[in-house]
């Protein structure tokens, strides 16, 4: 595969992606099945994108102890990245996965739940400042 082949795969990722932070997401595939939380953040990556989302799929992290700095040595539990073909919307009405339309109406492109054709309503999520 070459340079070019790469960066196709890549862009195309990146234009199928539907979901926007703050949406309330399911994983529907790999060992976090069915653990629902809210978009967190957007990872592109070489082989695709990547989401990290909140509350799920936590890793165990080993903090090893600085003295110089005075950090201590611990265990902590963070978020790790789940592959965007494994992430679905979360339709409340319904109370499971589902997929997204574009409608546009009045010159307006609005996104829809496909079972049920409600317009899904977004909560804006600020990134954190770090």
């Amino acid at each position: 595969m070459n340079l070019s082949e790469k960066i196709a795969r890549v862009v195309k990722a990146v234009a199928d992606d539907k979901l926007l932070l703050g949406d309330a997401v399911v994983i529907i595939s790999g060992s976090s099945k069915g653990q629902q939380g809210v978009l967190k953040k957007k990872i592109r990556t070489r082989t695709g994108l990547r989401y990290i989302i909140e509350n799920c799929n936590l890793l165990t992290k080993h903090q090893k102890p600085n003295p110089h700095a005075g950090i201590p040595g611990s265990i902590k539990k963070i978020e790790g990245s789940v592959h965007a073909s494994n992430v679905a919307i979360w339709n409340s009405e319904t109370q499971k996965a589902d997929k997204i339309r574009y409608v546009i109406e009045d010159g307006k492109k609005t996104r829809h739940y496909k079972s049920t054709g409600a317009e899904i309503q977004h909560q804006s999520f600020k990134k954190s400042g770090k």
